[in-house]
């Protein structure tokens, strides 16, 4: 004859519950905690960093220009330019003719929907060294531009975003 009780089984059931609650709370937890801090980390603006940004608010369509973009590295440790990107809806009236330093290569993609084209660089910041990334540009197309340059320093996911507009006449 078995030695089995209700009263024995249901302490069975609850131990069975707590221990898995337990293991939860000990290990599923902090991993799903860890890995919302790192989503939560990668989509911050760098630090250490300050960013500017000098484009013409009017051009005329068929004149050359300059964007501007100046990066002050506060940082005891140098930092490393690793890309520009422009959103698509500023560069349907302006394009990119080159840049100073030279860019590596340039692409164009999509990311979470929204179409930018990607400009990698290779540029070491030293401590408090202020680098200045001259893009040349030429106004293709009458229109109001707007649209987000994201800056990325260290890692293609620590960006500063900056939004700028520039208006296209005839």
């Amino acid at each position: 004859m078995e030695n089995s009780s209700p009263n024995r089984n249901l302490l069975v059931v609850i131990g069975s519950i707590a221990g898995c609650s337990l293991i939860i709370l000990c290990c599923i937890v902090p991993v799903l905690a860890g890995l919302g801090g790192f989503a939560w980390t990668s989509l911050q603006a760098p630090e250490g960093a300050e960013f500017s940004l000098d484009v013409p608010a009017e051009v005329k369509v068929g004149e050359q220009f300059e964007i501007v973009i100046s990066i002050e590295n506060t940082q005891l440790e140098p930092q490393n330019l690793i890309a520009i990107s422009f959103a698509l809806d500023y560069l349907s009236g302006v394009e990119i003719l080159d840049s100073d330093p030279t860019f590596i290569y340039q692409d164009e993609f999509e990311i979470l929907e929204v179409p930018i084209q990607i400009f990698t660089y290779k540029e070491m910041i030293l401590q408090d060294e202020i680098i200045e990334i001259r893009i040349f540009a030429e106004a293709v197309e009458v229109g109001d531009y707007a649209g987000e340059i994201q800056i990325c320093l260290n890692s293609a996911t620590n960006c500063e975003r900056i939004s700028t507009r520039t208006v296209v006449t005839e």
